[in-house]
């Protein structure tokens, strides 16, 4: 499912557009056109909100026959003013998904581990957005991230709960100091997350030697939220971006970010 939301304060209205499933193969370019339309009207922010189901880097919005990969979304919403995207699906803050939408927001919102049961809280978000001084963009992912965390706070869910957003353009500058740093040798990995696929960015790194880049990844996080379950994985650590385990080796040697990134111990 698909949200576009477009609007200029005092007014706060509704989702502008809603796409949802559909039994017809989709392009990126079918919701693309809508999209262009939105953003192409006067407004003081854009935020596209996507929810589904998740593959991280693989893509979102599954339908059996086609999804909406990094390519894809950069694509389609490169160029159209976008001032945040939010990720209302699991593992989405992936280094290497985001390394793929580098043009297209100047910020996105999502979790780097699954999204907890009942998913985020739009309602209490908006409303604090609505009643706050401060209209940025950063405002209203905060309101949501922390209406998300009082909510699971007062209704536990069985999955922990871990929230970021990120500048896109500090992004950029972590992904060139990762590539252009030192070679990564892997001999020590973090727990994975409940998928078993993906890691903690900062604690690989650390774990490996390349804690120096933590301050990039602070810089690049400008806000996160943790909450742990009584039965949920340890969030207490966690940096707000993720990578996918090397253990995934076919994966890493075909992703564009990614076989750039990693030399292991046995190829250096």
């Amino acid at each position: 499912m698909i949200f576009i939301f477009s609007w200029y304060w005092p007014i706060v209205g509704p989702p502008i557009i809603r796409l949802g499933r559909s039994s017809k193969k989709k392009t990126p370019y079918r919701w693309s056109y809508q999209l262009k339309f939105i953003t192409d009207q006067y407004a003081n922010y854009h935020c596209l909100m996507i929810w589904d189901h998740w593959k991280g880097a693989e893509g979102i919005c599954f339908d059996g026959s086609s999804k909406l990969d990094g390519n894809a979304i950069e694509r389609s919403a490169k160029n159209r003013g976008l001032d945040l995207i939010i990720f209302d699906a699991c593992e989405m803050m992936s280094i290497e998904f985001l390394a793929t939408i580098s043009e297209s927001s100047h910020y996105v919102m999502g979790s780097e581990k699954d999204i907890p049961d009942r998913d985020l809280d739009y309602f209490g978000g908006f409303t604090k957005y609505t009643n706050s001084k401060d209209k940025t963009m950063l405002s209203l992912a905060h309101a949501i991230m922390d209406e998300t965390r009082t909510f699971y706070s007062r209704e536990p869910s069985q999955f922990s709960l871990q929230l970021s957003v990120v500048s896109i353009s500090d992004l950029d500058k972590l992904s060139a100091e990762l590539l252009s740093g030192r070679p990564i040798r892997c001999s020590t990995f973090p727990p994975t997350f409940e998928s078993g696929k993906r890691m903690d960015l900062g604690l690989f790194l650390t774990l490996n030697g390349n804690g120096l880049v933590l301050s990039y990844i602070n810089n690049t996080v400008k806000y996160q939220v943790l909450l742990r379950s009584s039965s949920g994985l340890d969030v207490q650590d966690l940096t707000g971006l993720s990578i996918l385990s090397i253990v995934f080796t076919d994966a890493w040697a075909t992703d564009p970010f990614l076989s750039q990134l990693i030399k292991t111990e046995n190829q250096t």
